[in-house]
């Protein structure tokens, strides 16, 4: 992907999933020596799917997002952009050369006052043929081409997590998720200790063969109760929790 310094970028990754719960975490990897950028600079839509951004230096631009829901890591996007330089560059002006012929002061002779004579003629040759006369002058106004927005790169993982079984009439709260079972264990048996209702489920994703397992508190049959623990949850650990439906392993 091509760009240009001065010009807005947008970027937006997007994935399947059957739930609105998603979280977009932006990185700015690399870019120009000369750029000043960084991710406090961008633009993001109100779920964070979508950012925008002006290319402050020639050269190339790297961002990663990462996707999770609920804590599971649904998705890692790269986006490349190289910007190329907005404005032309002024060139120095450099003094005008000579002409080959031009090899010495008498040469200028050839067409300087001296060489022409007082008593020389210069002929002018008749005028044969008068040009109409224009008598209406049209103004023509050119199309002014409105810029185009900048278009939308999009990318679109592998949907994960569609074939995982719910109970739509109960609530839970995922606190994280972890690709080792031994890294899940730790945090239950932590949460255990302060009180809650920690469990671990294991969640096996058929579309990329994959194994997480994820570390949940409690089931309600109320969601506005769910949320309502989940906030004193995240309070007491500093950390952002979701609350989904009680899913089932296969």
């Amino acid at each position: 992907m091509t760009g240009r310094t001065g010009e807005a970028i947008t970027l937006q990754a997007e994935i399947a999933e059957d739930s609105d719960d998603l979280v977009y975490d932006w990185v700015l990897l690399d870019q120009p020596d000369a750029s000043m950028l960084d991710v406090s600079h961008f633009n993001f839509s109100t779920d964070r799917s979508i950012v925008s951004f002006v290319p402050d230096a020639a050269g190339e631009y790297t961002l990663e997002v990462g996707v999770s829901h609920y804590g599971d890591e649904l998705s890692i996007q790269s986006f490349t952009l190289v910007a190329e330089q907005g404005e032309a560059v002024p060139v120095n002006p450099t003094e005008p050369t000579k002409p080959d012929w031009y090899e010495n002061e008498n040469d200028q002779e050839w067409f300087g006052e001296e060489s022409i004579t007082e008593n020389t003629i210069v002929e002018v040759p008749d005028i044969t043929e008068i040009a109409p006369v224009i008598e209406h002058i049209e103004k023509i106004n050119d199309e002014v081409k409105t810029p185009s927005a900048p278009p939308v790169i999009k990318s679109k993982p592998i949907p994960r997590g569609l074939n995982i079984p719910k109970n739509e009439g109960r609530f839970t709260i995922q606190i994280v998720s972890k690709k080792l079972l031994a890294d899940a264990e730790v945090i239950a048996a932590k949460l255990i200790n302060d009180g809650f209702d920690a469990y671990i489920q294991k969640a096996y994703f058929k579309e990329t063969d994959e194994v997480w397992f994820r570390v949940r508190v409690g089931s309600y049959d109320s969601r506005t109760t769910a949320l309502s623990f989940a906030k004193r949850i995240s309070e007491s650990r500093g950390t952002t929790t979701w609350v989904d439906y009680v899913r089932y392993e296969e």
